[in-house]
């Protein structure tokens, strides 16, 4: 059986794809989703995206949207490897935020507001995303650009195994080049000296003057994209400040906080919610009746709950 990763598009066998989770851990796959990206057309959140009057049903959508639960798990072991870890980071960190109150001691503490909220689950692809200033620890980002593009490599390999032969005589030709490189320079050297250690073209590139050095630029020094600050213990620290796209906070009720839920509302399928495993949308229960009546106008829970109590009366007076 092979087919598509449902994540990255990946063309995998099953051999390659990972072990599917047990059916208890599917509520942990959900995301919260923010207001706007939960009032705005279905097709607008899939990918390629669609006009508002494709229906749900239709084989296009039932193709773009979450199958997790229906389908089954469908992930390359790149992708699939780390979901779980995923998964317990986000619940941990709505566990976290049920134990404290948006009031402390009178006054508010801010939690939920601004850019302390938990972003939405679609992150930089969010229909209400902005640009904001983000601090992070330099070593810290570097292992994660190391770890992307140990995951490239990985998705390269188990895309490419079939080119095996080709890529060992690249990298064959790639080592002949670099070494027939260091032996010119090698060679360049050794007749560069003069007598002494400090004629040599390591030493003559080394004690260059002062107006041929490189200016200094934030990117390899101290400077406003990278400062030092000072952290527990006295340790310097370096900290890294960029422009990133950041999704917008989603919404919090009290009655989650006071019963100690975790997205009980997207579990149950009352609010659409965004899937962590194969990064699609989950409809909610509302985008099917909307869809069954022929309209696509998504406001909100309440109004969708008010809107189904309606038709139940009809219902009841025609019959």
């Amino acid at each position: 059986m092979v087919g598509p990763c449902r994540r990255c598009g990946t063309i995998v066998c099953r051999n390659c794809a990972i072990k599917p989770p047990a059916q208890i851990v599917l509520r942990d796959r959900h995301r919260r989703l923010c207001t706007k990206c939960v009032k705005a057309p279905l097709g607008q959140l899939v990918k390629p995206p669609m006009r508002p009057e494709v229906r749900i049903d239709s084989d296009d959508m039932q193709r773009a949207i979450c199958q997790c639960g229906s389908s089954g798990v469908w992930l390359c072991f790149p992708c699939g490897r780390s979901i779980r870890n995923e998964d317990n980071t986000y619940q941990s960190v709505w566990k976290w935020r049920n134990q404290y109150t948006d009031v402390l001691s009178g006054l508010g503490t801010g939690i939920g507001d601004g850019d302390r909220g938990v972003q939405c689950g679609r992150n930089s692809q969010c229909c209400g995303a902005r640009e904001v200033e983000q601090e992070t620890d330099y070593d810290a980002e570097a292992a994660r650009e190391a770890a992307d593009q140990q995951l490239q490599q990985d998705r390269l390999r188990a895309g490419l195994g079939s080119r095996s032969g080709s890529s060992a005589s690249t990298s064959t030709m790639a080592s002949g080049l670099s070494a027939a490189s260091n032996a010119s320079l090698s060679s360049l050297a050794s007749n560069a000296t003069g007598g002494s250690g400090s004629n040599t073209l390591g030493g003559l590139l080394s004690s260059g003057s002062d107006h041929m050095r490189r200016t200094p630029s934030p990117a390899m020094k101290v400077g406003y994209v990278r400062h030092e600050v000072e952290g527990i213990g006295g340790v310097m620290k370096k900290i890294s400040v960029k422009r990133v796209k950041v999704g917008a906070c989603v919404p919090e009720w009290d009655e989650e906080r006071l019963k100690g839920e975790v997205l009980g509302r997207e579990v149950q399928g009352k609010r659409r919610s965004w899937c962590g495993w194969c990064s699609r949308v989950i409809p909610a229960q509302g985008d099917y009746e909307l869809d069954r009546h022929g309209t696509s106008d998504w406001k909100d829970e309440d109004s969708i709950s008010s809107w189904r109590g309606k038709n139940k009366g009809k219902g009841k007076e025609a019959a």
